[in-house]
């Protein structure tokens, strides 16, 4: 995968391991090493998660969301955000359109995506149009629009 390279937004960007020690692992006085030890990877693992050099697993996300009272969504997002604002959309550009363009948003859907704010919003009006007539009767999904996923409907 194609990265881009540093702009002025990457300057406001931070990585999921810079997060994880500036807001988790600081102020609770936890070290690299005793967050390895807890979470049963090496010590090295967790200083590449923290410098920003490993992404966060699905696996490791499970154990920082035992280890930290949060969700795996949580460190899940943080670890997809990233990518997708670091990813160099360029790369993908001679990638032909195979689909006919979706159709307007729906009533319904604008007054939810109206009733939104911030973020929220701007993820409904992003995964919204992807998920609505893409999937098959079966597939049918909700958004779930403050933590950004996308889960089978029950």
């Amino acid at each position: 995968m194609s990265t881009s390279t540093m702009s002025t937004t990457d300057r406001y960007l931070s990585t999921p391991g810079e997060i994880l020690k500036e807001e988790f692992m600081e102020p609770y006085g936890i070290s690299n090493y005793r967050l390895a030890k807890a979470l049963g990877i090496s010590e090295t693992a967790v200083g590449q998660i923290v410098s920003g050099k490993r992404a966060i697993t699905v696996r490791t996300a499970f154990m920082l969301s035992k280890a930290f009272d949060t969700s795996p969504e949580f460190w899940l997002n943080l670890q997809r955000d990233y990518d997708v604002l670091r990813f160099d959309t360029h790369s993908v550009q001679h990638v032909p359109n195979l689909v006919e363009p979706q159709p307007p948003t729906s009533h319904e859907e604008r007054i939810h995506i109206a009733g939104c704010a911030g973020s929220a919003r701007k993820r409904l009006q992003t995964v919204l149009p992807r998920c609505r007539e893409g999937l098959t009767t079966a597939m049918r999904v909700c958004v779930h629009a403050h933590h950004g996923i996308v889960a089978p409907r029950h």
